[in-house]
């Protein structure tokens, strides 16, 4: 950070100026009252009140210009609160997260339409607003008279991202125009002359009206901070810079302020770029321009240059702004992000194509074997030789079934499932489940609970895909189930859901791997390695997510059971 006699050398040259002209005005009147003896010596010491007024008022002004002093709010396009500043927070009494994510009329007195209907409409049509006159509200409910400036922000696209706005604490100001106008009367009182009178309060109205163009012309450049900024006047010569600027380029006021805007950014940005004949045709066009990743070495800059208009009491005067943001992290992470993104799916489609063909080329010989093994049986007498074909059998069997689920679970993660939503009775899909393992159940002596209610409301859902998840979970459970264990399916409206419940007694699950269990290619311990690949129950995830529901499971530990549940709405969006 700069120190205060270096920061005191930023400061706007009309105000110098005026402040010279306005000094010259007083010494004169000085002169004339002092002509005129003690009736005139009260003036003179009111006088002497506004010199130190406007010497005031010269130091606050610089402190605006060179410090974010006055309070920042960044607003989201649905007029959420996203940003403050410690000004902010000091002005109204709030602390950060009690603001953060808050609607925009939480800080307002009274209702404000600047960020709807007609008036949200002129915002973005026109990118800015000034000099908007309202009532901030502190947390103690106090109203803060304040003068707002907004500016839209827009993405490349011209999306909008946000709006920025700066508010003006305007107590202060009231008060000085009170003092003026009290030290106007009070001379005015003094003179001798009715035309005395008039002089010094049209003189003390003109200090206040150019204090007030002074603030106005302040807080405009402040509503467009983002970052570094450089202002040059009508002659392209450097007029001020804010000290974000002078941190980032390393430069000291007095080189820069006099001077073109060669002198004021690294030579490589202003050849490569043409800053320089930017800048002239934003001055003479007044549209915008952007220019993205300006690279100088190492550094990466995003650069805006705008054209302002400054109103004067009969007049207006323009400034060019350029505002400098540095992306260089974020365009190395973007960067690095990319190349993570492409290395990704190229590995993706890999994995993606081995599993396609490590499936079929599973299924190419083992049709013909299950099609074959049945009309052997019936010709073999030979006990061996029937046993040996039935190992054959359930074994390419146990194989079809891997290279199912391998083409399952590719047609789920590549989206090729074609989901076809019904209304069905869930009822119905139990009872079919649980009749194609009727016969199972009864060799392994396993008991089932069938809990589904009769008043149930119809489901939209897409029948085969919710009758495979319900298949898988079945035989999941009956996988790792010992003979005579039970196995409770449970069926309920919960709110605007249906909730399936598979609550079993088998080996249970251990705690850590509770998580993962859902994940593809993934068994959670050496207990559960029995038979598949690890798909089954990431293909339910898979087909209940696209029901807009959820899978989760449960289970106290190994040798504990196990509950895997499911939730799908009602009605699908």
């Amino acid at each position: 950070m700069k120190d205060e006699n270096s920061q005191s050398k930023v400061k706007p040259l009309f105000l110098t100026k005026k402040l010279a002209e306005k000094e010259f005005e007083i010494q004169s009147l000085k002169y004339q009252i002092y002509q005129q003896g003690n009736l005139f010596s009260h003036t003179v010491e009111r006088i002497h009140g506004l010199q130190r007024d406007i010497r005031k008022s010269q130091i606050y002004l610089n402190a605006v210009i060179n410090s974010m002093v006055d309070v920042l709010v960044v607003v989201t396009p649905d007029t959420l609160i996203e940003t403050v500043n410690q000004a902010t927070l000091a002005l109204l009494g709030y602390k950060e997260g009690e603001l953060i994510g808050k609607p925009i009329a939480t800080i307002f007195a009274e209702e404000v339409t600047l960020f709807k209907g007609t008036e949200m409409k002129k915002l973005l049509k026109e990118g800015s607003i000034r000099n908007y006159e309202t009532n901030y509200k502190t947390k103690s409910g106090e109203k803060v008279p304040i003068r707002f400036f907004g500016s839209v922000m827009k993405d490349k696209d011209e999306n909008l991202i946000g709006i920025v706005g700066i508010a003006h604490d305007m107590r202060e100001i009231m008060s000085f125009i009170q003092k003026e106008k009290a030290a106007a009367t009070a001379a005015a009182e003094a003179a001798a002359t009715a035309a005395e009178a008039e002089a010094a309060t049209a003189a003390a109205k003109v200090r206040a009206e150019e204090s007030l163009a002074a603030k106005a012309y302040t807080e405009n450049i402040v509503a467009n901070i983002p970052s570094s900024i450089l202002v040059f006047n009508d002659k392209l010569k450097c007029a001020s810079a804010n000290w974000t600027y002078y941190n980032t380029f390393k430069k000291n006021p007095s080189h820069i302020e006099g001077n073109d805007v060669t002198h004021a950014l690294p030579s490589g940005i202003v050849t490569k770029f043409q800053i320089d004949e930017k800048v002239k045709q934003v001055l003479k066009t007044g549209k915008l321009i952007e220019i993205t990743k300006c690279q100088c070495n190492d550094e990466i800059y995003n650069i805006k240059i705008v054209k302002i208009v400054r109103e004067k009491a009969s007049s207006l005067s323009s400034f060019i702004m350029v505002i400098i943001d540095d992306v260089t992290e974020k365009a190395k992470a973007e960067e690095t992000l990319e190349k993570a993104n492409k290395e990704i799916l190229s590995l993706t489609k890999a994995r993606t194509e081995f599993i396609n063909r490590a499936a079929h080329d599973l299924r190419t010989p083992i049709i013909p074997i299950l099609a074959l093994t049945p009309i052997i049986k019936k010709h073999v007498k030979d006990k061996e030789i029937l046993y040996d074909v039935q190992i054959i059998e359930r074994n390419a069997t146990y194989l079809k079934r891997i290279a199912d689920s391998l083409i399952s679970y590719l047609k789920s993660q590549t989206g090729q499932y074609n989901y076809i939503f019904k209304k069905i009775k869930t009822g119905k899909l139990i009872e079919s489940v649980l009749i194609t393992y009727r016969e199972t159940f009864k060799q392994r002596k396993i008991s089932v609970k069938n809990k589904v209610p009769k008043n149930l409301p119809l489901v939209e859902l897409d029948e085969l895909r919710i009758m495979e998840v319900i298949q898988n979970l079945v035989s999941n459970a009956l996988k790792f189930m010992p003979k005579g264990g039970w196995l409770i399916i449970t069926v309920k409206k919960i709110d605007s859901f249906i909730n399936f419940e598979f609550k079993d007694t088998g080996i249970g699950i251990i705690k850590k791997s509770l998580p993962k269990i859902f994940d593809g290619f993934y068994k959670a311990d050496e207990s559960r390695h029995l038979e598949g690949v690890g798909l089954g129950l990431s293909i339910c995830k898979e087909i209940i997510e696209n029901h807009g529901g959820r899978i989760w499971a449960e289970s106290k530990g190994r040798g504990k059971g196990s509950t895997l549940s499911f939730d799908i709405p009602i009605k699908q969006k």
